[in-house]
């Protein structure tokens, strides 16, 4: 997996989102805090680039 290939954004908020940069998908979000118990870390993200790269890799034609 290449991280240049995922880009993070987030808002004063808390909210984050984990976006694929080729292709301009949210592969992940959350973390406002007006939502109780929706705390997003680090290593969520990277579990989510990782498991959204393994997806992209399966579905692409060979």
């Amino acid at each position: 997996m290449n991280p240049k290939d995922y880009v993070v954004e987030g808002d004063e908020c808390g909210y984050v989102a984990l976006i694929h940069d080729k292709s301009g998908e949210t592969v992940a979000e959350g973390g406002c805090n007006c939502c109780a118990d929706n705390e997003v870390h680090l290593g969520m993200l990277i579990e989510a680039a990782e498991f959204d790269h393994q997806n992209r890799e399966e579905s692409t034609p060979k």
